[in-house]
């Protein structure tokens, strides 16, 4: 694999972006309602009416028969797109892309930019940034906000973390004199990485680095795993990870007993699988109320995303602001953040139509993305692995903030790519010297 040559097609398994995107879309649309008409007609599963109890105390509908129509004409539809562009047309057939690694400068851009995301930070409190306001999720045990903010690491940090992995990968896999410092340096970031992720982020904070961790490790693997088996992995390390979130939250309060801890752990399981990764009442709310609370659309928002770093943004379409309006959240509730979803960002701005056609690009684009990531060149690794997390957690999104994230961290991928192989040839280099001499002469002469 060290040569351009040796680079084959690999198979991503559950995590090839068709097969993430449909399982994440069973999950977002079909499954809480699926659950739902099985408590009606299975006595056995009556308990979950338990559960369903909370949407009836919001006033919210788990579905309706337009909701799950218009979900599935919008995943019929990107499918649609994804399948249409044949692979081997999506593929790029740049050079610039099948280009390896110099490592040793790899290993540098990693410094330089991990260091930059703190250096970032710092330049933030230098500039007088309310650190409190600044910190949204409530965070494990540490309770100095100062530190939680250093702790709530940015794409900087993201970025580095998976370029030394790569960096690492790589030198095990061409012999690297320097592996064993690669080695070292990958395993002591990815530790701080994930720790710091667990007591200063969210939950998707903690997710995104293991899963880059497990699609690096595929590119680079021999073994040949199952699908159902790295499915399996995945799930484990959702689970873990949604555990020791709790954990770290149960240890930051007071609890009066055992059965109360017991009883939070089992609300925050039901929480996660009906609540927080169900999206079907979000698209049934949007259906029926999103045209008239947002008349001008919200297309505009990838503008506003896509602005320079640091510039003031008013967003169109506020996560908070849009649960309050739509009756998702209570109207007392001003920190829960609520998405619109790519269907129902696609129908606020252009209806049925919208879903179709909206749908259907986003499938020929995933497409694009992912033909070209199957094949093992670094920038390809570092590009799916930072951008997989982004496109399937992005289907809860609106479209424009989908669209405006991606192209960011594609553009900074593609950056970074191009630092760590960019080299000037040597008449070029020649060219720069003072009187285009010959530099040999010119020293021993």
């Amino acid at each position: 694999m060290s040569n351009s040559s040796n680079r084959n097609i690999v198979n991503l398994g559950i995590f090839s972006l068709g097969a993430s995107y449909f399982f994440y879309c069973l999950m977002q649309y079909f499954f809480t309602p699926l659950c739902w008409w099985l408590a009606q007609h299975i006595e056995m599963l009556s308990w979950m009416n338990e559960i369903f109890i909370f949407y009836e105390q919001q006033d919210l509908s788990i579905f309706t028969t337009k909701s799950i129509t218009y979900s599935f004409i919008g995943i019929v539809a990107f499918f649609s797109g994804y399948n249409l562009l044949p692979a081997r047309l999506a593929r790029t057939r740049s050079k610039l892309f099948k280009r390896n690694w110099n490592l040793l400068r790899a290993e540098r851009i990693f410094w330089l930019i991990f260091i930059s995301g703190f250096s970032l930070k710092l330049l933030k409190i230098i500039g007088g940034l309310d650190i409190e306001s600044a910190i949204f999720v409530e965070r494990g045990v540490i309770s100095n906000q100062t530190l939680l903010f250093f702790l709530s690491l940015n794409w900087l940090h993201l970025v580095g973390f998976v370029i030394i992995n790569i960096v690492y990968q790589e030198a095990n896999l061409v012999g690297h004199r320097s592996l064993r410092r690669f080695k070292m340096l990958a395993y002591l970031v990815s530790i701080f990485v994930i720790t710091a992720s667990l007591a200063g982020g969210s939950r998707m904070a903690t997710l995104a680095p293991v899963i880059a961790l497990l699609i690096i490790n595929r590119y680079y693997s021999r073994r040949s795993f199952s699908f159902v088996k790295y499915a399996f992995y995945l799930l484990f390390f959702v689970v873990i990870i949604f555990f020791v979130q709790f954990i770290l939250l149960s240890i930051s309060k007071t609890y009066n007993s055992t059965d109360e801890v017991n009883s939070g752990f089992r609300f925050a399981f039901f929480y996660i699988l009906f609540y927080r990764v169900n999206m079907s009442q979000a698209v049934a709310v949007v259906l029926e109320k999103g045209q008239l609370a947002f008349p001008d659309g919200t297309f505009g928002q990838f503008w506003i995303d896509m602005g320079i770093y640091g510039s003031e943004k008013i967003n169109i379409i506020d996560g908070n602001e849009f649960g309050r309006a739509m009756g998702l959240i209570t109207p007392e509730n001003f920190t829960t953040g609520i998405a619109s979803t790519n269907i129902g960002d696609l129908f606020i701005n252009h209806g049925l139509w919208g879903i179709v056609f909206g749908m259907l690009t986003t499938g020929f684009i995933y497409k694009l993305l992912f033909s070209n990531c199957e094949r093992p060149f670094p920038v390809f690794i570092m590009l799916y692995s930072l951008l997989w997390p982004i496109l399937i957690h992005g289907v809860e999104s609106p479209i424009s903030v989908l669209y405006s994230t991606s192209i960011k961290m594609i553009l900074l991928c593609l950056t970074m790519h191009i630092v760590i192989v960019f080299r000037i040839p040597r008449k070029q280099r020649a060219a720069y010297l003072p009187y285009h001499c010959d530099v040999t002469k010119s020293v021993f002469k």
